[in-house]
């Protein structure tokens, strides 16, 4: 905060509440990166640190063995975005995920940063244990 005005006169304050534009960044995931063990049902869900615009594909994620999975389009003012499993992951596969920093951007008018500094990079690998019987009643 400012202030002007002369000793024992009126003083004026201007508040500067102008405060550095930060980058939009992954906050969270889920599952968890690095985590093992997800189910093959399992939807990937990001969180972003604030409101962004996403391109169609800047999400992807790719499991060994697997089709890539991505954001078939554009979406916009989100903080979060969520991607369902495939049908079902790749069993004890060990899967990638991707943010391309080029197709996310802030909504805010505070810029720059624009859009995040780097590429997100994150991990999962899903279960091995996948049983195909069907359950028998007792």
């Amino acid at each position: 905060a400012y202030s002007i005005g002369a000793a024992g006169a009126a003083t004026i304050t201007i508040a500067d509440d102008d405060q550095a534009d930060t980058a939009p960044a992954v906050i969270g995931s889920s599952p968890a990166n690095g985590a093992t063990s997800v189910a093959l049902n399992t939807p990937l869900t990001l969180t972003f640190s604030e409101q962004v615009d996403i391109a169609a594909g800047a999400v992807r994620v790719q499991c060994a063995g697997a089709t890539p999975v991505s954001n078939p389009q554009a979406l916009s003012n989100v903080s979060s975005i969520t991607l369902p499993a495939p049908g079902a992951w790749t069993a004890g596969a060990a899967c990638s995920v991707t943010v391309d920093a080029v197709g996310v951007a802030d909504v805010d008018s505070s810029d720059p940063p624009n859009g995040p500094a780097a590429n997100y990079a994150g991990s999962f690998t899903t279960t091995s244990n996948v049983c195909t019987a069907s359950d028998t009643p007792i």
